[in-house]
């Protein structure tokens, strides 16, 4: 039987035209298990990714609180001495680098979504393998079509 009807999107085809054989049906299912292993591997990317962000979150929490400790003590020094002046202009310089750090956070948090999550998500588990997914639906249902045709022209 020769399958007719659009490319799937999914990827180049591998046969120009195709014969329902034995061989067809095994290529067929051997490409299948490749794609569920594929996506499997694409979810647990995916879900990784989300606890790698959840990481960088409570890294973020971490620092605020800690820029925020080293702000109070590079406050107002309550002698002037020098090692209370000293002292405060260290925190305050260390304030700095702090501040720096988690800017360079946020960034990373953000392009960590932006490219990796959601690239994954909407490209990946919904573009490519979705519609790679409804290729082999639409394959398998005209398996089903053409095993069942079969079937009524042989009981006639």
């Amino acid at each position: 039987m020769a399958v007719g009807g659009p490319r799937p999107v999914c990827g180049p085809t591998l046969f120009a035209t195709v014969e329902d054989t034995a061989s067809f049906r095994r290529t067929a299912q051997d490409l299948s298990q490749d794609l569920d292993t594929f996506e499997r591997k694409v979810q647990t990317l995916l879900s990784t990714s989300q606890a790698y962000a959840d990481g960088l979150a409570s890294l973020q929490s971490a620092q605020h609180a800690f820029f925020e400790s080293l702000a109070d003590c590079g406050r107002e020094a309550n002698s002037e001495s020098d090692v209370s002046v000293q002292a405060a202009n260290d925190m305050q310089a260390m304030t700095r680098v702090v501040t720096e750090l988690a800017n360079h956070t946020d960034i990373l948090v953000s392009q960590q979504r932006l490219l990796l999550s959601e690239d994954l998500r909407k490209g990946w588990l919904e573009g490519q393998l979705g519609s790679c997914r409804a290729a082999r639906d639409a394959l398998d249902e005209a398996g089903r079509q053409y095993d069942t045709s079969a079937e009524s022209v042989g009981q006639v």
